[in-house]
């Protein structure tokens, strides 16, 4: 299991306690993240205060106080000293309603996931229109564009799936998917011993 924020400053690795002993998990170090163990690879009371207390060291000094952090019902984050630590840290925890995890589960796929992908294309129209005029002096000193022609493609079925490929790779493949034929020796090319008369 793996918890972090949003930006991945802050991540726990939980792993299995029954494949993964504690000392070999101790020896285990990830720039930037806690590595522990729980007897099934989930969360608990003390993994829960662990990375409680990541997350808060994580913060930057400059964000205001409290931090308000919305958790889901999982019995790991009700103990009493989950209050005492969060209390220490200066975060206030708000708890979804009891079984209301599953109505905000579908914002993830409707909301996060469209509003993460506009940013990302944003991002990636923001780079490619990003034009700026070129100096002369620069456009010569520019590398020179190889002009190459692009082999022939041939498009193959192949169990209902479409392979595209270069025509030459193409033939390889299907001159070494044809089965080599053995001859058959037909009973004009049998070979059958002759007795000699001498031999009688």
């Amino acid at each position: 299991m793996c918890c972090r924020r949003w930006n991945e400053d802050a991540t726990l690795f939980v792993l299995p306690g029954d494949r993964v002993t504690t000392e070999a998990c101790a020896s285990l170090t990830i720039p930037g993240a806690a590595l522990t163990t729980s007897e099934k690879g989930w969360t608990n009371s003390y993994i829960c205060r662990k990375w409680l207390a990541m997350l808060s060291a994580h913060v930057p000094p400059s964000t205001e106080r409290p931090i308000l952090l919305i958790m889901d019902g999982c019995s790991s984050h009700y103990p009493e000293h989950i209050y005492a630590e969060d209390k220490a840290l200066n975060i206030l925890l708000q708890f979804l309603l009891a079984n209301a995890t599953y109505l905000f589960q579908p914002l993830d796929v409707t909301v996060f996931q469209p509003f993460k992908q506009e940013i990302r294309n944003a991002v990636a129209d923001s780079i490619w229109t990003d034009v700026r005029e070129l100096v002369r002096g620069e456009v010569l000193l520019l590398p020179a564009l190889k002009k190459r022609k692009t082999p022939a493609r041939k498009t193959l079925t192949v169990s209902g799936k479409f392979i595209t490929a270069d025509y030459h790779e193409l033939l390889q493949a299907q001159v070494a998917a044809k089965p080599k034929l053995k001859k058959k020796n037909s009973q004009e090319h049998v070979v059958l011993p002759i007795a000699n008369k001498d031999d009688d």
